[in-house]
């Protein structure tokens, strides 16, 4: 317990990777637990912003807190605290998660090896991150509350927001091709075994299963969302999204295409088309009601349902933009980022933190700082870039910014009807419109795309002029 306790400590206000004191629990490595660690936070900026959205909240604060409002107007906080709750309480929240990391970004840019002073300020120091991280959200109260900052920040979270989903969608259609790639180079099989049939017929049942639910989608979208003579809109956005989505498969098992792109075939297309079927869906579910809705007739469920479905959305959300932070930080070699692969010298640098400096055998023992073990796996070099890892962090903190505050309209942001705007709706199709021209760029120029050199590197015979061999699916 003792040993827990000063592992502990160390994590706050050393360099060491954070662990739990129960020592039944599995193993958890360095790189992971950091990752954990700055999702933590995101979770709790995201809770707050979401509360600072809440009319619930403040109601409940200002009956239960005794002089709440006395205490609101010493402060100049205006009455009730109106000016530290809104969409403008979200916009400071945020802007000091993206000044925390940016300041992060700065301070790990190039580092390829994690026994120095800045990748042990990446790693560990939590306590002081977690006090310097709140001073900072303290601050930004302190802004000036006028039409200029809140005018900027919000084109500024446009662009991170955006950002973030194009990040989001390259790694989507990224993950399909080396799908279909993998797979095709075990069908073709190599000159001592040859072909092999069961990879071939499972590229063909997943390329088939995906187009059937793709069309299904299409179907069932049309029977629900198209009943009303007033669903002009829907009947529009799910014509025009089915006819890209047949486009994307015809173009793909096209002859032509394969002269261009040999990597094409109809699995990475029906999984793009799914996709795009899923955002058109979405769309359509954060429509407005209108007077197609009656809250009298409604029932006890629908109603408590579009109560609640602003805090669902919220949570998907969240959770939405931590995976796809964790995966596009993890991943970065396949947007272009790469960390080096060379063999770096374990130095220490001269502002090495010499009280907790690090010998090997800490990293072969880890046992040995008692609690849950915590193993040292970046201790020849990081597995991952770290300022690439803040900035993608920053992005997703300004896209969830903007999801929360409407976008273009943060004055009508309120958490009990989140992603029920035509704002959401038309992100949402605008969305899947990229999603389609990302797609359709990855076709005729693969080799532009950041990261696609590295399929072709590792599967030699997908890049080869040669026509396809018979039975390869295209």
């Amino acid at each position: 317990m003792c040993k827990c306790c000063i592992s502990q400590f160390l994590c706050c206000c050393g360099p060491e990777s954070c662990g739990l004191c129960c020592s039944f629990l599995p193993s958890i490595k360095q790189s992971t637990s950091t990752r954990l660690m700055y999702a933590f936070f995101l979770l709790m900026a995201t809770i707050l912003s979401c509360l600072m959205l809440t009319n619930e909240a403040q109601m409940f604060i200002t009956s239960n807190i005794q002089h709440f409002n006395y205490t609101c107007t010493f402060l100049n906080a205006g009455h009730e605290c109106d000016k530290l709750v809104g969409y403008l309480a979200v916009y400071r929240i945020a802007f000091a998660m993206v000044a925390f990391h940016a300041f992060m970004l700065l301070a790990t840019c190039f580092i390829y090896d994690s026994n120095n002073f800045r990748a042990n300020l990446h790693n560990g120091f939590w306590g002081m991150k977690v006090v310097v991280l709140i001073a900072v959200c303290l601050a930004t109260f302190f802004i000036p509350r006028d039409e200029l900052f809140s005018t900027v920040w919000m084109y500024i979270g446009m662009v991170g927001g955006t950002l973030f989903i194009i990040f989001q969608l390259m790694l989507l259609v990224d993950f399909a091709y080396r799908w279909h790639c993998r797979w095709n180079h075990y069908a073709r099989g190599t000159e001592k075994h040859g072909p092999n049939k069961r990879w071939l017929c499972a590229l063909y049942f997943f390329g088939t299963l995906f187009l059937v639910l793709m069309c299904s989608s299409c179907v069932l979208l049309f029977v629900f969302y198209t009943r009303h003579e007033e669903c002009l809109e829907n009947k529009v956005f799910i014509l025009l999204n089915s006819s890209l989505c047949l486009l994307m498969c015809v173009v793909s098992m096209l002859s032509c295409t394969k002269k261009v792109n040999c990597n094409s075939g109809l699995l990475q297309a029906a999984i793009i088309g799914l996709y795009v079927m899923y955002l058109t869906w979405l769309a359509l579910a954060s429509e407005p009601a209108k007077q197609l809705y009656d809250p009298e007739t409604d029932s006890f469920f629908i109603s408590f349902w579009r109560k609640a479905s602003g805090f669902v959305g919220a949570a998907f959300m969240f959770l939405m933009a931590i995976y796809g932070s964790l995966m596009l930080s993890k991943k970065s070699d396949r947007l272009g980022v790469v960390v080096s692969n060379d063999s770096v010298k374990n130095q220490t640098t001269p502002c090495s933190f010499c009280l907790f400096n690090l010998s090997q055998s800490n990293f072969n023992h880890p046992e040995n700082r008692g609690g849950q073990k915590v193993l040292y796996d970046e201790f020849e070099r990081v597995l991952y870039s770290y300022s690439f890892f803040h900035f993608i962090y920053i992005l997703a903190t300004l896209y969830i910014m903007m999801q929360l505050t409407m976008w273009n309209n943060p004055k009508e942001s309120v958490l009990n009807t989140f992603g029920l705007n035509w704002t959401s709706v038309w992100i949402k199709m605008a969305t899947s419109w990229v999603c389609v021209l990302i797609f359709l760029w990855t076709v005729f120029f693969p080799t532009c795309v950041p990261g696609r050199k590295y399929i072709y590197e590792q599967h030699a015979d997908c890049h080869t002029k040669q026509r396809p061999k018979k039975g390869t699916l295209v």
